[in-house]
This record gives C-alpha cells, structure tokens and sequence, in this order.
C-alpha cells in the first residue's frame, strides 16, 4: 500500500489470505503471500518513472517529530 514507506504506493508485494480481528487487541492479524517468488531472489530494484516523494499521510499526525515507520520500530523495541 505504501503507508509506511518500505514500498512505492500501488506496488503488489503480497496477497492477503485471511484478516483475523480479535477485539482483545487494537490491530487485525493479517496472513498473506508473497507476489514476488522471494524464496528464489536475494534483492529486488523498484523502478518509477516518477521520483518518490514522502507525502504524510493525513490521518497520522507526528507524535515526536520522527517517521511513522522509526515510532513503529521503536514501539516494537517497548514491548519486548
């Protein structure tokens, strides 16, 4: 989808399978398949025929003026 970054918008990296959405917990489990055969490649070059700009997405504002993907990261590293 493109939300954090990891990926240009509209670029099909998997296909989800299931959506499993307990109430106990804030986010759905999602189980899904990669497109790409990435069992039998080690690397993979995105090309774009436009440059990629890091538009914010309108419904997360900044929390502490880092990236939606570091605060992520960070969260994970809380956790455990």
């Amino acid at each position: 989808s493109g939300i954090d970054g990891t990926y240009p918008a509209g670029l099909a990296v998997a296909t989800v399978t299931n959506v499993d959405r307990n109430p106990a917990f804030q986010f759905a489990k999602v189980t899904a398949i990669p497109v790409a055969g990435t069992d039998q490649q080690r690397f993979v070059k995105v090309l774009t025929q436009e440059e990629l700009k890091d538009y914010p997405r309108p419904d997360v504002k900044p929390e502490d003026g880092k990236p939606v993907r570091e605060r992520a990261v960070s969260k994970r590293r809380e956790i455990r």
